[in-house]
């Protein structure tokens, strides 16, 4: 049985500049308990705008502590 690669989502652009970020910045994993429904949101946000859910989740932080400075 041979095991096929996950397509990626996204566009080239924003897979590009994730793949930056990540190789310049230290990473840290992080997991966390969220309502199954704002998961549902997500993964469904994530496929319509052809990019993935950590990208969301990165882009969303950043603007929360934008906002409270």
């Amino acid at each position: 049985m041979s095991m096929r690669r996950r397509p990626q989502r996204g566009d080239h652009d924003d897979q590009a500049a994730f793949v930056k970020q990540a190789t310049v910045a230290d990473t840290t994993r992080l997991n966390c308990f969220i309502p199954t429904e704002l998961h549902d949101k997500l993964r469904v946000g994530a496929a319509r705008d052809r990019t993935n859910m950590t990208l969301m989740v990165v882009k969303a932080l950043e603007k929360y502590f934008e906002e409270r400075q």
